[in-house]
């Protein structure tokens, strides 16, 4: 009985010391972060480059913000960052945990379009969880046994973005975006009832829905700044203007762009700030040679970037008519220019206002890369001289020219 007594001391002692791990975002490695972003790219036909097999994503992740990177993973493995962040609930303890899957195109079943254009998940632990936030029909797939990626989700590019928060910060999540915008949760579950986040799950199962028509909610992960958008079917409106308008900058939008639903072209109206469309998006990585493009004819994804501020938003709703009787959202990043300058470099194409100056691009990363692209831009500019016989009048036109692509 005592060496029993001696066995059982040691094993409470054991757990005492054994850290408990908490729900968060997980990068390619398994390793937990702040957030990160995803971007999946879309399948195209007759490419031979592995960019366009409809499956390879790149990313950007709080502990590794200097340009796009390519995943060695893709979309269907289960060792891509989103296959990790969600495995504790494929993992079989799914009840000991607190979630709800929204989306206006669930893999279930047919959502009104009376409930918000919006797609995401909210997954909680007793400690912390994640607010995932996607483009992507029919997923995840919450009645499947294992994760899988959405057949659905191959055609066009997708967009995610994923934001580890404390119980607290879910609960606000889902008070101050997901019942202004009046999502349509298709799996819902509750583990701990008493909690904050358990009160705000029961008011989005029962759909007690917010009164206000739009809504600005601030927070902060670490030292990063966020900020989410999110309005009411009844505010009959662009939500990008209405960020515009809110930010005083002019937006550059990617967003669904087919109809019906009447896409809507750039916005030049607005006094002093516009909504720009962009149509056409250049791939191009700090981890490999790899490079192309793609038309947003086939992206589905939703993001948005101020013309010259350090903001970038990822969300679910599109600039279309049809969206203005429909809630949703997007989440914005405040300030970090490394997230902008990523962004920034994979922009080809943007339907622009005439009034558009489109400034000199500048980076703001450090080491090879940016030199790297400094050096592109340069050679790029002394052809063009070569080509079309310019000459300057002196020295000191070149050296303007080079400032402006001082780091």
């Amino acid at each position: 009985m005592y060496w029993l007594l001696l066995l059982f001391i040691y094993f409470l002692l054991d757990l005492s010391v054994k850290p408990i791990s908490s729900l968060k975002c997980l990068d390619d490695s398994g390793k937990p972060v702040d957030w990160w972003i995803l971007y999946k790219y879309p399948k195209t036909k007759g490419s031979q480059s592995r960019l366009f097999t409809g499956v390879s994503y790149g990313f950007i992740t709080a502990n590794d913000q200097n340009g796009w990177k390519l995943s060695a993973y893709d979309m269907t493995s289960p060792k891509s960052m989103i296959a990790r962040t969600l495995k504790p609930f494929y993992s079989g303890n799914r009840t000991s945990l607190s979630w709800a899957f929204y989306s206006d195109q669930p893999p279930c079943c047919h959502a009104s379009s009376s409930f918000a254009h919006s797609k995401g998940v909210l997954m909680s632990d007793c400690r912390s969880g994640f607010w995932l936030i996607h483009s992507i029909p029919q997923f995840p797939n919450t009645n499947e046994k294992i994760y899988k990626y959405s057949t659905n989700g191959l055609r066009n590019g997708q967009t995610m973005m994923c934001l580890s928060l404390s119980m607290q910060e879910l609960a606000n999540v889902v008070n101050a975006n997901l019942l202004v915008a009046r999502v349509y949760v298709y799996a819902l579950y509750i583990g701990l009832e008493k909690s904050a986040l358990g009160e705000a799950l029961k008011k989005l199962e029962h759909r007690f829905w917010s009164p206000k028509l739009f809504n600005e909610f601030e927070f902060k992960i670490g030292e990063q700044q966020f900020t989410s958008y999110y309005k009411s079917p009844k505010q009959h409106s662009d939500l990008y203007a209405l960020i515009a308008s809110k930010t005083c900058d002019s937006l550059r939008v990617e967003t669904w762009r087919h109809p019906p639903g009447n896409p809507l072209p750039s916005n030049c109206s607005l006094s002093k700030i516009e909504v720009e469309n962009v149509s056409e998006i250049k791939l191009e990585f700090k981890n490999s040679n790899l490079t192309g493009s793609f038309s947003s004819m086939c992206d589905h994804s939703k993001w948005a970037m101020s013309r010259k501020k350090a903001f970038n938003c990822v969300g679910d709703i599109n600039r279309a008519e049809s969206q203005f009787n429909r809630g949703g959202g997007t989440t914005c990043m405040i300030g970090n220019k490394n997230v902008w300058s990523s962004y920034n470099l994979i922009l080809s194409t943007v339907d622009k206002c005439q009034d558009d100056p489109d400034p000199p691009k500048k980076y703001a990363f450090d080491g090879d890369h940016s030199e790297k692209k400094l050096e592109q831009f340069w050679n790029d500019f002394k052809n063009k001289i070569q080509l079309n016989s310019i000459t300057m009048k002196n020295s000191k036109e070149i050296s303007d020219f080079e400032n402006d692509f001082k780091l």
